[in-house]
């Protein structure tokens, strides 16, 4: 981290604007280097070795991100360390739970903050959350879904974070429906404070939990609060239906009342 500090300084003095600054877990560059890094130049990162960074900005600086990129190359030379920085929107991240990558926000939620206006600490504090839900009872969970400020570009330090959490009802056999579901929610809600103290931030977990058939239903009915989660939601774990009504939603299958 003391070898970064002059770079993490440059790269906040040049762009203000920048949501968060991070450097990714070890073990999270091949992942990396295979999936975003020109077939060209992989050899030679191979053979480098650098650190690589997540730079998060703004998606109104998308437009500029060619600008970006150029002087970032620069103050890397500058810096003197072997580095590779990953220019992101939150769009280009949340797109990631859209096409299924969950790897990919897992490495980045996990990423030391060297800068952060609290992008990466909300996410952090859901990825860990669900990280114990899933570690507790994964055969039950069907969805783990993430929405709110932080979907929304707006979330700060102090934010809160929405999640919610879907429960598989569909094959209960020893126990009934409900108390399938009040058995869960309170370890889930039991998890609250153990992410936040983990994650080391501010930020208040709100995480909703449903059964699989209430929230089906729900969109049917065009519940407003279901079909808002189905609207603005990012899945962190989807086990295959969530994002087929996504799409369904989006082609106009699904319609608010």
């Amino acid at each position: 981290k003391s070898k970064l500090e002059v770079f993490k300084k440059a790269v906040c003095k040049k762009f203000s604007f920048i949501k968060s600054l991070g450097l990714l877990p070890a073990k999270a560059f091949p992942m990396f280097e295979e999936e975003e890094i020109p077939p060209e130049f992989q050899e030679n990162v191979k053979k480098d070795k650098p650190l690589h960074i997540v730079m998060i900005i703004p998606e109104e600086e998308y437009k500029n991100i060619g600008k970006i990129r150029e002087e970032i190359i620069k103050l890397v030379k500058d810096s003197g360390e072997k580095l590779w920085v990953h220019i992101k929107t939150e769009v280009d991240l949340w797109n990631y739970g859209l096409d299924s990558k969950f790897n990919f926000i897992d490495a980045i939620s996990a990423c030391m903050p060297l800068h952060d206006k609290g992008f990466l600490g909300a996410l952090r504090v859901a990825n860990i959350h669900k990280t114990l839900v899933l570690g507790k009872f994964d055969r039950y969970i069907s969805n783990y879904i993430i929405s709110g400020s932080l979907v929304r570009g707006t979330a700060g330090p102090d934010s809160d974070v929405d999640v919610a959490v879907i429960i598989d009802d569909t094959d209960v056999k020893r126990m009934t429906r409900i108390e399938l579901l009040e058995r869960l929610r309170a370890i889930i809600y039991d998890y609250i404070k153990e992410s936040t103290a983990l994650a080391g931030v501010k930020n208040k977990l709100e995480p909703q939990v449903w059964l699989l058939t209430d929230f089906w239903q729900g969109i049917r009915d065009a519940n407003p609060v279901y079909f808002t989660f189905l609207r603005d939601g990012i899945p962190l774990y989807d086990r295959g239906t969530f994002l087929p009504w996504k799409r369904l939603l989006q082609m106009g299958k699904i319609k608010p009342s």
